[in-house]
């Protein structure tokens, strides 16, 4: 599983926006291999969005997004327990 907290600066009229979708990636190899997460992939503001998947044997994770239309985006926290 991870949990991303997105930042959205909404309240303080910012430009800073939870993103329109996201997805995670593992490392396999010298490639990138998308994780299929039975739980989707949720986005969640002011609240960390958790997703399941079947456990990967891998040294690493990248995380891609497409932000919302002019607006910037960011994480504040990323847990991988």
């Amino acid at each position: 599983a991870v949990e991303v907290y997105w930042f959205d600066d909404t309240a303080a009229k910012g430009n800073c926006r939870v993103p329109k979708s996201w997805k995670l990636l593992w490392r396999k190899g010298d490639k990138w291999e998308p994780i299929q997460a039975p739980s989707g992939f949720e986005v969640k503001r002011d609240a960390f969005t958790r997703v399941t998947f079947a456990p990967v044997p891998t040294m690493g994770l990248r995380i891609e997004v497409q932000l919302q239309d002019d607006m910037s985006g960011g994480i504040l926290e990323w847990r991988v327990p």
